[in-house]
C-alpha cells in the first residue's frame, strides 16, 4: 500500500467530490498506490476494495459519474475502526450536531477521552 496513511486516502476522495480534480484524475492516483495493500490495517483494505470495485462498476458502465460520486462519498460517511475498546467500560457518549453536514461524538472512558468529528461531503 503506498497510502501515506488512511487519512490521505479519505482527503483525495473528499477533494475528487470538491470537484478540485476529476474521476479519472482520482483514478490515476489512486490505481497504482491500491496494488499491494495486504499490509495494511482490516479498516485501509475494505476501504481500497469498496473503491476499487466502484471504480470498476463506473468503467464497466454499470454505474454513472453521479452514482460513482454517491458510492464514494459513503465512503467518506461511513467509517469502520476496528479498535480493542471494554464496551462495558465507557462512562458516557454525548452526540451533538454541529450542522447539517457534521457531527461530533464524545467518548469518556475511565482514563481517557475521546473526541470523533465527522463532516459530510454532499454529492
Amino acid at each position: 500500500m503506498d497510502f501515506s496513511s488512511e487519512i490521505e486516502l479519505r482527503q483525495e476522495i473528499a477533494r475528487c467530490l470538491h470537484r478540485e480534480f476529476s474521476i479519472k484524475d482520482f483514478e490515476e492516483w489512486f490505481v497504482p498506490r491500491s496494488w499491494d495493500f495486504n499490509a495494511a490495517s482490516d479498516c485501509l483494505r475494505d476501504l481500497v476494495a469498496q473503491i476499487e470495485l466502484a471504480l470498476a462498476e463506473f468503467a464497466n458502465g454499470d454505474w454513472s459519474e453521479l452514482e460513482l460520486r454517491r458510492h464514494l462519498n459513503a465512503t467518506l460517511t461511513h467509517y469502520r475502526a476496528n479498535y480493542p475498546v471494554n464496551v462495558g467500560s465507557v462512562e458516557s457518549v454525548v452526540k451533538t450536531a454541529t450542522s447539517a453536514s457534521a457531527l461530533e461524538l464524545h467518548l469518556t472512558f475511565p482514563q481517557s477521552t475521546v473526541d470523533i468529528q465527522f463532516s459530510a461531503v454532499h454529492v
